[in-house]
């Protein structure tokens, strides 16, 4: 199943070099071009920009940190999905797509000057433009975060799930009812 999770990171990263390919080729920088409108309201552009930063711009010029961070990110996605032999579908697509999109924009920070192409611009309100890749980092890591915390008790082991942060969670499994009650009667 691990092979299965490689396979589709190679898949998005590909696909978002061919699409940033597109982009290179057909978009100009700071002309936005109509992609999505729905019921006559622009939704989605298309805007060709270089970011040599992170997220809306942070760490600009850090061009050697964005190249460590994800490499340690993606070796950490992988140690896990060996470690722990991860073998349900949804963690094996989430760790994917994470590790897909990192390898996306880790290719645009190695060959291309480290600046990554971004080109989907949001129209109905002021965001910041971004590519195929940061989605899948995206929707990846919010996912897997939802997915750790509300589903899965299995893919860390209780004694990283008694633990948030260094500091320990009280059990509150042995309190009666009684001593509930009784407080609220005085």
């Amino acid at each position: 199943m691990i092979y299965i999770s490689l396979l589709f990171a190679v898949i998005i990263a590909v696909a978002d070099q061919i699409i940033k390919v597109w982009a290179l080729d057909n978009l100009s920088v700071g002309q936005t071009r109509d992609f999505i409108i729905l019921d006559g309201e622009k939704v989605l552009g298309l805007t060709l920009h270089f970011n040599d930063g992170a997220v809306f711009g942070s760490f600009s010029g850090m061009r050697v940190l964005l190249i460590i961070l994800p490499i340690v990110m993606i070796a950490f996605c992988l140690w896990v999905m060996f470690k722990r032999k991860i073998t349900k579908p949804f963690p094996i697509l989430l760790f994917g797509a994470i590790i897909g999109g990192g390898l996306g924009n880790l290719i645009d920070r190695i060959f291309r000057g480290g600046e990554v192409v971004d080109y989907l611009d949001v129209q109905m309100f002021d965001f910041a433009i971004f590519n195929f890749a940061d989605c899948f980092i995206t929707v990846g890591c919010i996912l897997m975060a939802v997915y750790l915390i509300f589903f899965d008790k299995e893919l860390f082991p209780d004694e990283t799930a008694q633990t948030i942060a260094g500091a320990d969670l009280i059990d509150v499994s042995s309190v009666a009812y009684e001593d509930i009650d009784k407080d609220a009667g005085q």
